[in-house]
């Protein structure tokens, strides 16, 4: 037969652990939060240089190029959404 002392020391474990196991939950939840908010930055960070690059043509930079650049640097970082709202929508 199964002593009584030993039937009670699950609730008692359970009771024990369960704090620690949800702050492990909620750690890991904020941590893929977290991870998932830098790459959705990093993939318009990205685009937004690509299509910057894209608008040099090899001439010394003048002020028009650079307004230029930087506008397609922005407007495709907001696409990719770094930005609240964008100016305009990409027609295909």
């Amino acid at each position: 037969m199964r002593s009584r002392t030993k039937r009670s020391q699950v609730p008692v474990i359970i009771l024990l652990a369960l704090p620690v196991l949800l702050a492990v939950l909620g750690l890991g939840y904020d941590f893929s939060l977290h991870y998932y908010h830098w790459m959705l930055l990093q993939k318009a960070a990205d685009a937004g240089a690509l299509a910057g690059a894209s608008q040099l043509n090899g001439s010394p930079p003048s002020a028009t190029v650079s307004a230029n650049v930087v506008a397609c640097a922005e407007l495709y970082a907001c696409y990719n959404g770094a930005g609240r709202e964008c100016p305009c929508s990409i027609s295909s």
